[in-house]
């Protein structure tokens, strides 16, 4: 069931979200971000931060938004913050037995490293989730109440996926991983830090089609999804 935005905004914080739409695997390259955006409602400020170095292998660009600073790309990441590899899953075997096992694991979109340079890796629940900590130094995985900001600060009129791609919140097309099916899917979508049941965590879904809307989907912890994080003041 799909729910809608004015429904969304009613669930929350008791609402959450994962995401499940298998369609095409065209790769959209994402617009070039500009540093201010304006909203009728809201006005809400934004702007580009400089690279910072926050952990040994990656270096992130920021962005404020209103009064959060964001990962301006999705993270892209292969060790935990303490140093502890993360394991990349190729095969769909391998991709199923990490979910089994409940065992950390990343990917790249369709198993082409090339897919990587632009929406970053996808992770299942339990590299989410695990306490050696996937998101960088003086970063986090956000909440539900978070990406809900997200959503009442640029989603007054419009879609919000077009506000936030002009914000500089860059938001390509990053498809998805289903632990069963495999990769599908022509929308964009994020891991929160949220579980919604031991079966089950949540997920924020924006389309090409619509505005923000929530789908929960059984078995969602050993799906490979996108991650961007929050990060420090």
């Amino acid at each position: 069931k799909i729910i809608t935005e004015k429904e969304f905004l009613k669930m929350v914080p008791k609402g959450k979200a994962a995401a499940n739409e298998p369609t095409s695997k065209k790769i959209i390259k994402p617009a070039a971000p500009k540093k201010t955006i304006a909203n009728e409602k809201t006005k809400p400020t934004v702007s580009k931060a400089s690279a910072k170095k926050v952990s040994s292998e990656t270096a992130i660009e920021e962005v404020k938004i209103g009064n959060q600073i964001w990962m301006a790309k999705n993270l892209d990441v292969t060790h935990f913050r303490n140093g502890d590899p993360i394991k990349e899953a190729k095969t769909s075997k391998e991709w199923i037995d990490a979910w089994r096992n409940k065992e950390p694991a990343w990917c790249y979109l369709d198993n082409n490293s090339e897919n990587g340079e632009h929406i970053g890796k996808l992770y299942n629940w339990f590299a989410v989730n695990d306490a050696r900590g996937l998101a960088p130094k003086n970063c986090r995985i956000p909440n539900v109440t978070d990406w809900l900001y997200i959503i009442q600060l640029f989603n007054g009129e419009g879609y919000l996926s077009e506000k936030m791609i002009n914000s500089g919140f860059e938001k390509p097309q990053t498809s998805y991983r289903d632990v069963l099916t495999g990769f599908g899917g022509t929308f964009s979508s994020w891991w929160t830090s949220e579980i919604s049941n031991e079966n089950n965590a949540w997920s924020i879904l924006l389309g090409q089609n619509h505005g923000p809307s929530l789908q929960k989907l059984g078995g969602v912890l050993g799906n490979g999804i996108s991650v961007k994080c929050v990060c420090d003041q």
